[in-house]
């Protein structure tokens, strides 16, 4: 009986002193890693902190934003002379005529060009568009009676069938600042001054949009 009892205190014993070496070596703790289990529970009795919570801040954009305050609302229409004529808001000695008569592709970049510019701070005027046949005719024929020859007129007023005003492709910008800022876009808008002797006249193509202005002309 005494035999056993001495066995089983050095068995002990022998037991204790294996989970000291365990412990100290560091096997213990990888294999309740291994184990799926947390170290300093299985050292200390507690539980890791569980992961700080990340928060996710979540911004809502409009669908349509307010427009910015300082920028201005569509231009307003021009006012009328007595006879009914469209006055140019920048200089009353040139008129702002409609512009309903010119291509539809013209027309809508004109109104563009418009909007930019009264966004800018300029108003551009229209002071002739859209002519009729007889109209241009009629201006080439002063200028035949003035010059004295076709060739010479032509420099300064084209014959209907030569006319992009007669197209509707065509406009004279005033007043002349209004007209250079036009310029300055080079195209953007599809409008390109074509001649270096009328700083007012410019023409409409989609490909300037892309391509840019061509080089000015010296005359019609």
């Amino acid at each position: 009986m005494r035999r056993k009892i001495i066995g089983l205190t050095l068995a002990i014993g022998l037991t204790g002193a294996l989970l000291g070496v365990l412990g100290t070596t560091g096997v213990w703790q990888d294999a309740a890693e291994w184990a799926g289990l947390d170290a300093a529970a299985t050292t200390t009795g507690r539980t890791s902190p569980p992961p700080a919570q990340t928060s996710v801040e979540v911004v809502t954009v409009p669908d349509n934003p307010a427009r910015p305050p300082n920028t201005p609302g569509p231009q307003p229409e021009p006012k009328l002379d007595k006879n009914g004529k469209p006055i140019c808001a920048a200089d009353p000695s040139y008129f702002d005529k409609k512009v309903d008569g010119l291509k539809d592709a013209a027309e809508q970049a004109w109104k563009r060009a418009r909007q930019a510019a009264w966004e800018a701070g300029l108003t551009l005027c229209v002071h002739d568009g859209k002519r009729s046949t007889a109209s241009q005719q009629a201006e080439f024929d002063a200028a035949l009676a003035l010059h004295g020859s076709a060739a010479k007129a032509r420099q300064y007023v084209l014959p209907p069938e030569k006319s992009l005003h007669v197209k509707g492709l065509a406009v004279d910008v005033q007043p002349r600042a209004s007209a250079a800022w036009l310029e300055r876009t080079k195209g953007e808008f599809g409008w390109c001054r074509r001649y270096a002797n009328e700083p007012w006249h410019f023409e409409y193509s989609a490909g300037y949009q892309s391509g840019g202005c061509p080089e000015l002309l010296p005359h019609p």
